[in-house]
């Protein structure tokens, strides 16, 4: 079996369920391309265990998200149900392992503070809200520029550095609008 017929399979088996799970209503998918994916930590919200789970295994999942924004839960069978406890809550951003340092200095990093307050319809303090809040996260190392975007200045960039639990540093651009929504698809 050639390397293209072993992925079309595997991917085949994975996407799809026995016919007497169907009740689940449960989508499958696969996209990008095969190898390590990088995720930040607070991509991950929620880890299900199943009722059959070693408790040495419970014990490991929980102490590694343990620094984590991560809901670990338990399957329990209660009859002919599958029901979920919370055994891990989520911690708050606040109180994470930190990855990278979380580096927001709003005199550095607001390039042109008189013309983001021009744009912006939504008070200047939600912009620095909104710093703050991407400066919590547990991989943000820095950020790398605040500024108007495009050659119409028709929203605000986000340029900001991660860093992975790797080692990795990953550099990533958000946009919003002048009420500071998120425009999606703008790279």
């Amino acid at each position: 079996m050639g390397a293209q017929h072993l992925e079309e399979a595997v991917i085949a088996r994975i996407t799809r369920k026995r016919g007497e799970w169907a009740h689940e209503k449960e989508w499958r998918f696969v996209t990008g391309q095969a190898g390590p994916k990088h995720f930040l930590d607070d991509a991950l919200r929620r880890v299900f265990l199943g009722p059959r789970v070693k408790p040495e295994h419970t014990a490991r999942v929980c102490e590694v998200m343990d620094r984590r924004p991560v809901e670990v839960l338990q399957g329990e069978i209660r009859g002919f149900e599958l029901a979920f406890r919370s055994i891990k809550p989520a911690r708050p951003l606040g109180e994470c392992e930190r990855v990278g340092i979380g580096k927001f200095d709003p005199v550095e990093d607001l390039f042109a503070e008189a013309e983001l307050k021009q744009f912006l319809t939504v008070p200047f303090e939600a912009l620095l809200e909104e710093c703050r809040r991407t400066a919590s996260r547990p991989n943000m190392e820095a950020m790398a520029g605040i500024d108007l975007a495009g050659s119409n200045r028709n929203a605000i960039y986000f340029w900001t550095t991660y860093k992975l639990r790797s080692g990795r540093e990953v550099f990533h651009k958000r946009y919003f609008d002048r009420r500071l929504r998120l425009v999606l698809g703008k790279d």
